[in-house]
């Protein structure tokens, strides 16, 4: 690696040297401050050693910088570029005297005492404004934006020493960073995402909130499931419903048990994740209190779509119309979600051999996906639109049941609905498939009702909370 030496540098040179960097060690640092600080723009080594000398390789002088560039270099080191740029004729002093630098301090300490509840309350609402837009139009032009928001709350949060609005603010701060955690994982930067999570719980534990702690810690365990690592966040979303287990507002516990349970689904372990969900399903209050967890949004209709999704993740039969139901039902707002169980929809219509009915939910979800400029839903439609289209002229006007190992045919396959008229769905079956409850394997109840055997837990609880999600 090498060192900004020599003579002939610029300030930066002498600036990057002072600090004891190499141009390799400025180049990371300095790509890292712009991701984190939406700032377009990147900072190559040989770009950092001709800054540096002020010299193209060479030797001729250096041309304009972009204007993204300006705007990294400034930011990065609070002076101009016109000064970065110009020759170190002498060691640069950091500060230009110590009274400017104890009036500078003096500013930021009155700013944080100036925060009060109503400045706190103004915070908190630009983030939920941030995080209604998000749900609703994706967060493809809200990233940038969320990522300021970040940086003049950790920078509040430094200078601000009241024990009961730094708890409050640090409440904010892990939304902010957990929001932009999930949003990178959406926009397809799984780094970035990782980053904004440690972060969050780094805040976390210094305001010694285990509640937070627990959220944060659950959360990132989703990166895990995106990459493959499902022990991991297995292990990690168990531990944070451990690290909460007293003290927590009981929406805040049932959340972690459905966080819990997703990783378990996703790790084969099909009991436990039904026993997992249906504790997250018994902890859920009937009313919520907003003071407790702003941080959160969820209720019945989320715990319903997310036990769905875990079910897709084992390859688990869902039922069709149990999925239409769910998706007929849900606020459009979240249009996130929707396309989310679209995904699912299609994933089903193609397993019970419905190929052109399967053909229309993918190419629907794909476009909604695209619309809202999310990478993560966008692959995940594009991979099943593609096999889609591959075997629709194969099966073109045949009805191909689904094939090889399954589960129960009560475990969710039920394809009629109590008070549902006949026709089209009514007609519809499930070939046989492997029994996973007692009921279903003595043949005493009739797999194509919901909740009709009140020993299998899934047609019991999952009927029960589509029931439920109907009602309320």
């Amino acid at each position: 690696m090498d060192r900004i030496t020599g003579t002939g540098r610029t300030v930066m040179g002498e600036l990057i040297r002072q600090r004891g960097q190499t141009a390799e060690e400025f180049s990371e640092e300095a790509e890292r401050f712009a991701r984190e600080h939406g700032i377009n723009a990147t900072l190559s080594v040989r770009h950092v050693q001709r800054l540096s000398s002020g010299r193209r390789a060479d030797g001729s002088p250096l041309g304009p910088l972009r204007p993204s560039t300006r705007r990294l270099l400034e930011a990065l080191f609070e002076r101009s570029v016109d000064e970065l740029l110009s020759p170190a004729h002498e060691p640069v002093r950091h500060e230009a005297n110590h009274e400017e630098a104890a009036e500078e301090l003096r500013a930021r300490l009155a700013r944080a005492r100036s925060l009060d509840d109503t400045s706190l309350a103004l915070l908190r609402q630009r983030l939920e404004i941030t995080r209604t837009l998000d749900r609703q139009f994706g967060a493809s032009f809200l990233l940038p934006e969320l990522r300021i928001q970040i940086s003049h709350l950790e920078a509040l949060l430094r200078d601000l020493f009241n024990s009961r609005k730094r708890r409050q603010l640090s409440r904010i701060l892990v939304d902010a960073l957990t929001l932009a955690a999930w949003q990178s994982l959406d926009q397809g930067d799984i780094r970035e995402a990782w980053d904004h999570y440690n972060r969050a719980r780094a805040v976390s534990r210094d305001a010694e909130d285990r509640s937070l702690e627990s959220f944060a810690q659950a959360s990132q365990a989703v990166v895990l499931l995106d990459t493959g690592d499902i022990d991991l966040a297995t292990e990690m979303t168990a531990s944070a419903c451990h690290l909460a287990a007293t003290r927590t507002p009981p929406l805040l516990a049932s959340w972690l048990a459905a966080a819990h349970g997703e990783a378990l689904a996703k790790k084969g372990e099909t009991d436990s994740s039904i026993r997992t969900f249906d504790r997250a399903e018994s902890l859920l209050p009937e009313e919520r209190n907003q003071a407790e967890t702003p941080f959160i949004v969820y209720d019945r209709s989320h715990l319903i779509r997310w036990r769905i999704s875990a079910l897709s993740y084992q390859s688990q039969h869902v039922s069709l119309d149990l999925l239409s139901s769910t998706r007929a039902g849900m606020d459009r707002t979240f249009q996130r979600a929707y396309v989310s169980i679209s995904i699912n929809l299609a994933q089903a219509y193609h397993d019970d051999g419905y190929y052109q009915d399967a053909q229309r939910e993918s190419e629907e979800a794909r476009k909604g996906a695209a619309r809202l400029g999310s990478v993560r839903l966008l692959t995940s439609a594009q991979k099943l639109d593609l096999r889609v289209r591959r075997e629709l002229p194969l099966r073109r006007g045949r009805r191909v049941g689904r094939a090889g190992a399954g589960t129960c045919p009560c475990h969710l396959s039920m394809n009629v609905l109590p008070g549902e008229p006949s026709g089209r769905g009514a007609a519809r079956s499930t070939p046989p498939r492997p029994a996973l409850c007692s009921d279903a394997a003595q043949g005493t109840h009739n797999p194509l009702a919901v909740g009709s055997s009140p020993t299998c837990p899934t047609t019991r609880d999952l009927g029960e909370q589509l029931n439920r999600g109907q009602r309320s």
